[in-house]
């Protein structure tokens, strides 16, 4: 049962080579399993009685089977081996961009045409490197995973100034229950956005109108007024020079309907509250907002960029959306962790070969949990250590995370300032992170948000990767633009497999789904973003639905 407290399985957790409830998330998490289980060992309490209930009773073991067949016919096909040359020819296109720009600026100038095109190059650089860093964190690259995370860690953190550890923690929580609500952090939209069949009906039932979720799929984009909103906007002066954003005083306009009254979002800590509103019987702090379309969006949009008055006032200067989640809601959220979590630019001692959980142990689950971070285990005990290192001569120490995004934004900046100043280049940062935004948001979430998104269903692997993603048409450019997760299917089924091999896999998983009668869902790229859309207009109609009627 010790493996259920690492890995965060069910209570029927024993072993994991016995126990198939956890064995395939297992091994696709980890290039290594058996070195993983030595350090898996001392962490065993007990076995499971066999009349104990299990959630893996009712699955069809016969699909189970053959998945596994299918692994190792995978296996057997050497898709699991990376191509040096791919990788390499990755990174080297990726740095020629950064260097392309700095030629540009250097040799053209300042002017507003080649600052729009540094900043698209800059943009493609930084979402290449995006994914590039994915397959390093997945241990996809090196058959080591030591040397996976070393590159991992230059990658995301010098060339583009995030954490690996904050990364890895996120990410694989969604891998191992994609779409499942408490569980995924990618579906925890903080009341921005309802989800799925079954959230939005909930919210509706309750009376929940933290937005007017009706029109989800309209304020999704706010890409249009960014430009005209955002107190880095562009003026006749020349590029990036700072705009002043005019807040409107009309907050206090109201209605009873929910499609046409004021936007209710309760108050939190550090706001000005206002006069109570008694809302179902219960009294909440709210800040009323008429939400007009255009008024709503451009009030949004100038308020991600709080300014002290704003920070008074405003609920909304986390909001998440396409041009704002990388700029502010994730800066904010790898800075903060890696400074609550203590990710400083002194070493950390840790054994690579668990699945990339390249953590600092001394992180207790209190910890975890407060930072809302998976539930890894809190070892602290010298003895424990020690058990766990015994006959492990595979550790290492590396730099830590706030180094590396440090050495990214010196770089950055002793690059830049010499060109545009100080503000002028943290301008031109803030533009591109806008830019890379959008493309990271539509791309990621175009196999996730239109599929099934619901409470834990206890699936078998194949079955609930399968309900949660789809696949996007192959092309030599959506490959490259999607960093091969237009196979998300193969993806998601296959963490640590190299994307270039993906295609040659694919055939093997629709034939399996085939034979199941297991849905395997493909598109082309235009209708996935429009999917997007209408996912969230068909959950925000569910939820008007049940808001009034139910």
């Amino acid at each position: 049962m010790g493996c259920r407290k690492v890995l965060g399985a069910s209570r029927d957790s024993g072993r994991i080579e016995d126990n198939p409830n956890i064995q395939d998330a297992f091994q696709a998490f980890h290039i290594n399993p058996t070195l993983v289980q030595k350090f898996l060992k001392p962490l065993l309490i007990g076995e499971l009685a066999p009349g104990e209930p299990s959630q893996d009773r009712g699955k069809n073991s016969q699909l189970v089977e053959d998945f596994r067949t299918l692994r190792k016919t995978a296996e057997d096909m050497k898709l699991f081996r990376a191509s040096p040359l791919f990788f390499s020819l990755y990174l080297g296109h990726i740095i020629a961009m950064e260097v392309l720009a700095w030629l540009m600026v250097s040799y053209f100038g300042t002017g507003w045409i080649t600052t729009l095109i540094l900043a698209c190059i800059l943009t493609t650089s930084q979402a290449q490197a995006g994914w590039l860093q994915h397959d390093f964190g997945h241990l996809s690259v090196f058959k080591k995973s030591s040397w996976n995370h070393i590159v991992h860690k230059f990658v995301i953190g010098h060339l583009k100034g995030a954490s690996a550890n904050w990364w890895n923690h996120r990410h694989f929580q969604h891998h191992a229950k994609p779409n499942i609500f408490q569980k995924d952090p990618d579906v925890n939209m903080l009341h921005i956005f309802v989800l799925g069949d079954t959230q939005p009906v909930e919210y509706g039932k309750k009376k929940l109108k933290y937005l007017p979720y009706n029109h989800q799929h309209e304020y999704f984009f706010l890409s249009e007024y960014l430009l005209s909103t955002s107190p880095f906007s562009w003026n006749a002066s020349g590029p990036f020079q700072p705009l002043l954003c005019q807040q409107s005083n009309s907050l206090n306009l109201s209605s009873s309907h929910p499609s046409s009254g004021p936007l209710r979002v309760p108050l939190g800590q550090g706001w000005e509250s206002p006069p109570w509103e008694t809302l179902n019987g219960k009294k909440k702090s709210m800040f009323q907002v008429p939400w007009d379309q255009s008024q709503i969006t451009c009030l949004l949009v100038s308020h991600a960029f709080p300014t002290p008055l704003m920070a008074k006032t405003s609920p909304f200067a986390f909001a998440v959306f396409p041009p704002l989640l990388i700029p502010v809601y994730f800066q904010i959220q790898i800075i903060s962790t890696m400074i609550r979590r203590r990710f400083w630019a002194v070493s950390e001692t840790f054994p690579p070969s668990l699945g990339g959980l390249a953590v600092p142990w001394e992180i207790t689950l209190e910890q975890r949990g407060r930072d809302g971070l998976p539930g890894v285990p809190s070892i602290t005990s010298k003895d424990t250590l020690s058990q766990m290192g015994k006959g492990m001569p595979d550790v290492f120490s590396l730099p830590q995370d706030l180094a590396w995004a440090i050495s990214y934004y010196l770089r950055y900046f002793i690059t830049y300032i010499p060109f545009y100043g100080l503000l002028g280049s943290l301008c031109l940062l803030t533009f591109v992170r806008f830019l890379e935004s959008h493309w990271f948001v539509w791309v990621t979430q175009m196999n996730h948000i239109p599929m099934e998104i619901d409470s834990e269903k206890h699936r078998d692997w194949l079955s609930s990767q399968m309900a949660a993603t789809c696949n996007i048409e192959q092309s030599f450019f959506n490959d490259w633009f999607t960093g091969h997760l237009n196979f998300q299917i193969e993806h998601h089924l296959f963490p640590t497999m190299p994307r270039h091999n993906f295609w040659k896999v694919k055939p093997l998983v629709k034939s399996l789904c085939a034979k199941y009668g297991v849905q395997y869902e493909e598109k082309p790229l235009g209708k996935a973003f429009v999917d997007i859309v209408g996912s969230l207009k068909k959950s925000g109609d569910l939820w008007l639905d049940a808001y009034l009627h139910k």
